[in-house]
């Protein structure tokens, strides 16, 4: 790159030929002007001047700096408005006190609001419950933050106040010294174990399993006694004719690990109970199904706008998904999915001994779909063995997204119930994948402390929510292309087995909808479904499973709509 002056102007001319993969070819000279303030300025102040540069694009430091003028009249005021901007906004204090500090300023405004509400209508409005509600989980889900932000603070030398610092020792002390009270009698019986550090380890495991046994031997013994009715029995053999199926079917039969097996399925049994057998469970589930379906209705909002009061399938179920998608990448952002699914999937971890990414993969597929939930752990993918990776798959085709979710409860599906069926079938999947396919290696992730810790690729609350509308494009773009294909191919094979029926003089029409019914018959009955109800049943396994799941809970919310 040569540069001369001219004129106070800045000439600078390049001379290149680009390669034959670009898209065009520079033979000729092309000389760039960029304007100067200053004929003083010479050629020595540009970067790289003997240097040739390429006709692409120039960086931010290609560029010359402008010549540093005084300062004066009302620029001073605001040179040093911008040293003090700069000065708070170094990344380590903004790292260390503004968070903290905004997030407890967040967590005042909130807690005003909710007083000044109480103590004016004191909850005359039913309405007003349901703000204490979501106030409650946003005070935790912020003092959970909060207190991220100051255990982290702890451990940082220097950029922040020495208040922190104290108020983050004294958080660690208290969570300490709990665990400490609460694992002093298992540690004082330990102690009374004697024998060599082997058989001490074998007496610590034997009763450690024994325990756990009584633990869930005992709860099932009480929901089978009290919560189960005689009917409802037939669904364990359901369970046993799967888990024998899975068992048939398994890579390595003979090595299979049992202990995340029993603990899935009890932990299954349990949410159950929690969900559909005690009062408050079932209220939250029910509770928070009735928010979901009045907050998709706003989906419908922006669809109205664009398309008018045109009501299909293409302008009224999927308008929800784009919508939708928006959202929970607007909640990724705010980190508040991090929260819900972090936690549990580290104390999962411990107990069912399964790695970090197969069981975080577990609980992300309860909130994101199939496509999502993997590039939470895509740094650990290529470190995964066949088992690991194998769960991963179980647990997205056991799961649906949020935003399929959303089309789904358009359909006239009970929310709170496709919730529960979500979490419930979190622990079912990696049951029945760890029976398929057993860890027979050495896994890289069992015996490291690796962070997975979910980052958020978006630097705005504009770029999460403009970013998660693009991502939801090809899903339904997706979902309208095989829509249009399958039920189209369906309806051809389905108007051929109609003719030979026909042909045949059967009294009925032969559809796959009749063979499904009565093929499928025997498995939905073991389901726990009931007799009467089981051949339509068992027609919705058959479409879900053959055909999409898109036209399964089609019909599925025709047959709600009659009962």
């Amino acid at each position: 790159m040569s540069t001369k002056q001219q004129d106070n102007n800045v000439i600078i001319s390049v001379e290149d030929k680009a390669s034959s993969n670009d898209a065009f070819e520079l033979t000729a000279k092309s000389e760039l002007t960029f304007p100067s303030e200053s004929s003083s300025l010479s050629s020595s102040d540009y970067k790289d001047q003997n240097t040739i540069k390429r006709f692409e694009l120039w960086d931010q430091d290609d560029f010359p700096d402008k010549p540093q003028e005084r300062t004066c009249g009302p620029n001073l005021i605001f040179q040093k408005y911008a040293s003090a901007r700069n000065a708070i906004s170094k990344p380590r204090v903004e790292e260390g006190v503004l968070g903290p500090l905004c997030l407890f300023l967040l967590l005042l405004l909130d807690v005003a609001f909710v007083a000044f509400v109480c103590a004016t209508r004191k909850f005359q409005d039913p309405e007003n419950v349901t703000l204490l509600w979501i106030s409650a989980i946003f005070w935790f889900v912020i003092l959970f933050k909060l207190a991220r932000s100051l255990a982290r603070l702890g451990h940082q030398r220097g950029g922040c106040c020495r208040m922190f610092s104290w108020v983050a020792n004294l958080c660690s002390m208290i969570w300490r010294g709990t665990k400490r009270i609460l694992k002093a009698p298992w540690r004082r019986i330990w102690g009374r174990i004697g024998g060599s550090e082997d058989q001490v380890k074998r007496k610590k495991s034997v009763a450690k399993i024994t325990l756990a046994f009584l633990f869930m031997g005992g709860f099932t013994l009480f929901c089978l006694i009290y919560y189960v009715k005689k009917d409802n029995l037939i669904s364990l053999s359901g369970i046993a004719t799967l888990i024998i199926a899975s068992i048939l079917l398994s890579r390595y039969p003979g090595r299979i690990n049992w202990r995340p097996v029993l603990i899935c399925l009890f932990l299954q049994m349990f949410l159950a109970f929690i969900t559909l057998k005690t009062h408050f469970g079932y209220y939250v589930f029910d509770f928070m199904g009735k928010k979901i379906s009045a907050f998709l209705d706003h989906g419908n909002k922006g669809a109205t706008f664009v398309f008018g009061n045109l009501q299909c399938f293409a302008f009224s179920v999927l308008p929800v998904i784009i919508f939708f998608s928006a959202f929970m990448s607007v909640l990724f952002y705010l980190g508040l999915i991090q929260v819900l699914i972090e936690g549990p999937s580290a104390v999962l971890t411990k107990f069912l001994q399964t790695t970090g990414p197969e069981t975080l993969n577990a609980i992300a597929n309860i909130l994101v779909s199939m496509n999502e939930a993997p590039l939470i752990t895509r740094p650990y993918l290529p470190l995964l063995t066949n088992s690991e990776l194998h769960a991963i798959f179980v647990n997205g085709f056991a799961s649906i997204s949020g935003s399929v979710m959303a089309a789904f409860i358009q359909y006239g599906i009970p929310a709170n119930h496709l919730l529960i069926a979500c979490v419930l079938s979190a622990p079912a999947a990696l049951a029945i994948s760890k029976i398929m396919y057993p860890e027979t290696k050495v896994s890289l992730m069992a015996n490291t402390k690796l962070s997975l810790k979910l980052q958020s690729p978006y630097h705005s609350v504009i770029e999460a929510a403009m970013v998660g509308a693009m991502d939801a494009v090809p899903i339904c773009a997706g979902i309208v292309a095989n829509l249009i294909a399958f039920l189209s191919i369906y309806s051809f094979f389905n108007g051929i087995l109609r003719w030979m029926g026909e042909r045949a003089g059967l009294v009925f029409d032969l559809t796959f909808e009749s063979i499904f019914s009565y093929v499928l018959w025997p498995m939905t009955f073991t389901m726990g479904v009931p007799f009467n109800d089981s051949q339509k049943v068992a027609e919705l396994i058959g479409l879900k499973t053959f055909l999409n799941e898109f036209v399964a809970y089609n019909r599925l919310g025709l047959f709600y709509e009659q009962y």
